[in-house]
């Protein structure tokens, strides 16, 4: 509709001697208009307007209850949840008072239920979605779309009250009650989802319920898949890696969405690298990161492992690349202060102190430690490290007193540490420092400290 076809309407609607009726439509029709401009304020006005005047027929009345149900649609979209409830509730109030179908009302239920849910009120989100659930069973039988969809919403809503063996109770029952009825891929879902569920309560009965699912489709259903992946994330959590590892590869060669496939590729990089089996791990990240450019989140973790394996490498250029590309990103999201990014600003700088560039790795280290030290007591062991490499920095560049400074600082901060090596390390280093600089007194004082930790 053209915006000079909106203003006519717009003129016509405030012409007095019009009936509700007629301002029902007119306001309904603008409201529409506003809404696909995603202009919430004039839309928002214009179907309050339309839901104030009266119908007078059938059609009429389809038009009002349709104006409230886009209205709360409106809303949710914007997140008034509470405008969009107020707004179903008066057609919850009307439909019921009216003796409209049982369906009807049930689904207006269930859009209540939905919108306290998501404001985080599971209380009563489970008490009209549990409504809804008991009207569309008065009328509909347990396999019917709309019911599964309620279970579901209800099992959402049991893990929100951190129950979820309720949720597990829900499909299971619907399991065995309809089962006889159910089709081979209907039961494979629900058992996925049973299993999916049991993640929460027992992870060796996720793994077999998700299995015994899988057995009911063919590998190139996306419940196999989502079957493989779930698997995987079990296999992950338990630290069973290589297990893990199969069922990822297992999805990754049937699936096709673009998403998953560089999800499934930086998973399996991810997992290679902790496996420390680098060659596999570098041919999937390196395939990935091609595939990532539409998917930053993601697309951080392949430049970040690949900065590793290529220090690793000792190919610093390209790891300073994968690295500098993963600051940016960190930059790009507002998270310059941040663990992640003083870590990364901790990695380059290890490798310039390698290629013996001591400049450049002291302005890293240093504004790594600038980092940590806002980031407060959750990184010592990292604050620690950073301090004790700048301090080398400054014993190589000849400034002793700024390296003095750091070497104590540093060892101050590891001494709290649970790491017996690290502390070790850090005590060697200064021990080490004091020798050279002939400062006897000061190194026996450290020197103790080392042997207490070894005894």
């Amino acid at each position: 509709m053209k915006t000079s076809a909106i203003i006519n309407l717009e003129n016509q609607v405030k012409d007095e001697s019009l009936s509700g009726v007629d301002r029902l439509y007119l306001h309904d029709k603008i409201a529409r208009f506003y809404m696909e401009e995603d202009n919430y304020a004039l839309a928002s006005h214009h179907f309050q307007q339309a839901t104030k005047n009266r119908y007078t027929n059938t059609e009429s009345e389809k038009v009002w209850l349709e104006a409230h149900s886009a209205f709360a649609k409106l809303a949710e979209q914007f997140k008034q949840y509470n405008q969009a409830r107020m707004t179903l509730a008066k057609v919850l109030q009307y439909l019921e008072k009216n003796n409209k179908p049982i369906e009807a009302i049930a689904s207006v239920c269930q859009r209540i239920g939905w919108l306290f849910f998501r404001e985080g009120e599971y209380h009563q989100a489970h008490t009209q979605l549990e409504q809804a659930q008991k009207l569309f069973l008065e009328v509909l039988d347990g396999k019917d779309p709309r019911v599964l969809r309620v279970n579901d919403q209800l099992a959402d809503v049991y893990i929100g009250l951190e129950q979820p063996e309720l949720a597990i109770r829900l499909h299971e029952k619907h399991f065995e009650t309809n089962s006889q009825f159910l089709k081979e891929e209907e039961k494979a879902l629900l058992l996925i989802k049973i299993g999916e569920l049991s993640f929460h309560t027992d992870l060796k009965k996720a793994r077999k319920t998700i299995i015994e699912g899988m057995e009911r489709v063919k590998e190139e259903n996306p419940l196999f898949i989502r079957g493989s992946m779930l698997l995987a994330e079990i296999e992950e959590t338990l630290g069973a890696f290589p297990r893990a590892i199969k069922y990822y590869k297992d999805a990754l060669c049937v699936v096709e969405e673009p998403f998953l496939v560089v999800f499934l590729h930086a998973k399996l990089g991810t997992l290679y690298l902790k496996t420390a089996q680098k060659e596999e791990a570098q041919s999937f990240l390196e395939k990935g990161l091609p595939l990532s450019a539409d998917y930053p989140k993601i697309r951080m973790q392949f430049l970040y492992a690949l900065g590793k394996i290529y220090s690793d490498q000792k190919n610093y250029e390209l790891a300073f690349e994968m690295y500098t590309s993963f600051l940016q990103g960190l930059d790009a999201e507002g998270k310059t202060r941040t663990l992640a990014y003083a870590n990364t600003l901790q990695a380059i700088a290890y490798n310039y102190l390698v290629q013996e560039d001591i400049n450049n790795a002291l302005v890293r280290y240093s504004e790594a430690l600038n980092i940590y030290n806002k980031l407060g007591s959750n990184c010592r062991e990292e604050k620690g490290l950073a301090a004790i490499r700048l301090a080398y920095c400054y014993r190589e560049m000849g400034d002793l007193s700024k390296a003095e400074v750091y070497y104590k600082q540093g060892t101050a901060v590891v001494e709290k540490v649970k790491d017996k090596g690290l502390k070790e390390e850090a005590l060697m280093a200064i021990i080490d420092f004091y020798r050279m600089t002939n400062q006897s007194g000061k190194s026996s004082v450290y020197e103790n400290k080392l042997i207490k930790l070894s005894s």
